[in-house]
């Protein structure tokens, strides 16, 4: 559903290249939601993920145009963003919803993407934070290190790592990954999901363990 190609474009920067590959995810969407035939509530549910996605983007290029500067970007608004940026499965999960005629599972489970997608985004994001210095992309870990005075890189990467900011941002990645799992409470059949769900817990765990030991001697000296 052009999630690959949405990304590809974003990251390269070309020009419209998002919001190409934005218009022909979303008509993927579209198409996909036709499987229901006229279930209103599978309408209702693109509608809205349409118009957060269109906000994102929108949000998106104030950041890298320059109108916005990474400090103006609240944690709540970077999670946002980190949530909306791809709705493809959320659609997935409304429409085999629709089609299984059982609801039960659809809210569990999109509650679980968005802490899930929050998560990978976070800690994305610390991996990445050069490059989308680089891009203007508009982030959690950039917009903290907005906020905390700014900086040329070398600045920044010890505001990062000796000033506690990535072990933050691991410990609300974690939080999150928990939620993601939490929100699936006893929903049955989604055995591969979860297991998704822990390893990327598992794998934010281990950053954050390697971390916090140089961190720790970053902030001795």
């Amino acid at each position: 559903l052009h999630d690959a190609e949405l990304l590809r474009a974003a990251e390269a920067g070309e020009p419209f290249g998002a919001l190409r590959a934005s218009a022909a995810q979303l008509e993927a969407c579209a198409i996909l939601a036709e499987l229901t035939g006229g279930e209103r509530r599978v309408w209702d549910a693109l509608r809205e993920l349409e118009r957060a996605h269109a906000h994102a983007l929108t949000e998106e290029d104030a950041y890298r145009s320059g109108r916005r500067g990474a400090g103006e970007l609240e944690d709540g608004e970077a999670l946002a963003l980190a949530r909306a940026s791809e709705p493809s499965a959320r659609v997935a999960v409304v429409v085999l919803g629709a089609l299984a005629h059982d609801e039960r599972p659809v809210e569990p489970l999109l509650r679980s993407l968005d802490r899930y997608d929050e998560a990978r985004r976070l800690a994305g994001a610390l991996r990445t934070w050069k490059d989308d210095l680089a891009a203007r992309r508009p982030t959690l870990v950039l917009a903290r290190l907005a906020r905390a005075g700014g900086g040329d890189p070398r600045a920044l990467a010890a505001r990062l790592y000796a000033g506690g900011i990535a072990l933050d941002v691991l410990a609300l990645a974690e939080r999150a990954c928990g939620d993601a799992q939490r929100a699936l409470g006893a929903v049955a059949g989604v055995e591969l999901w979860t297991s998704t769900v822990r390893q990327l817990a598992q794998r934010i765990a281990a950053y954050r363990g390697a971390l916090a030991p140089a961190a720790n001697a970053a902030v001795a000296t």
